[in-house]
């Protein structure tokens, strides 16, 4: 995951991709779990909440 700030243009779905929004981290869609899991997501709130963190690496 990066941290990154929106800076205009607009969300694209690609190839990979069905579709693109932004949530609420507490009202998310369904995930594709052989992806990214509700707990990795909780990690990156971690580290927005507590930068000092030392990094995690999968």
């Amino acid at each position: 995951m990066f941290l990154c700030r929106e800076r205009g243009g607009t969300l694209d779905k690609g190839w990979e991709v069905m579709d693109v929004g932004f949530f609420d981290r507490e009202k998310l869609p369904p995930l594709s779990k052989e992806r990214i899991t509700r707990g990795q997501i909780g990690l990156f709130y971690e580290f927005l909440e507590h930068p000092e963190r030392e990094t995690v690496f999968d």
